[in-house]
């Protein structure tokens, strides 16, 4: 089983960091990006709201799946029928497991291998919301 990892956009930018910690509180949000000999911290203030969490899936081209991702996702239905959809990645905490979510409606759970098929990442929620809102018609 992988560690468990996080992303977030840094405060002011649009470039990402990865780690394997999140630390904050009301008022403050940081990646923890590497744990020093001494017990330490190095960490990277990061924009709360963009805080990921790895979903443990990747998409058909190896790229690791956050929480907050878009992405094109092939959904088959109970019949076997495939259809192509834009969804964005979110954890679902009823059912504590990752959805996928065209911004109306859950539309499937990651895992499912049943109901998800081919998986190409396109974006991210905080840096391409347009993709969803495209999709929905909006």
């Amino acid at each position: 089983m992988e560690n468990m990892k996080f992303r977030g956009r840094v405060k002011g930018g649009r470039k990402w960091v990865f780690g394997n910690g999140i630390a904050m509180n009301e008022t403050f949000a940081a990646i923890v990006v590497e744990y020093l000999k001494d017990g330490s911290l190095r960490t990277v203030d990061v924009e709360k709201e963009t805080i990921g969490q790895y979903a443990g899936i990747k998409d058909d081209d190896e790229n690791k799946i956050y929480g907050g991702d878009i992405g094109s996702f092939v959904l088959h239905d109970f019949r076997g029928d495939a259809e192509t959809r834009v969804c964005a990645v979110r954890w679902d905490e009823e059912r504590l497991a990752w959805m996928l979510d065209d911004g109306r409606e859950t539309l499937a759970y990651l895992g499912d291998d049943s109901a998800v098929g081919s998986i190409r990442l396109i974006g991210d929620i905080h840096n391409n919301p347009e993709l969803l809102e495209e999709a929905c018609g909006e």
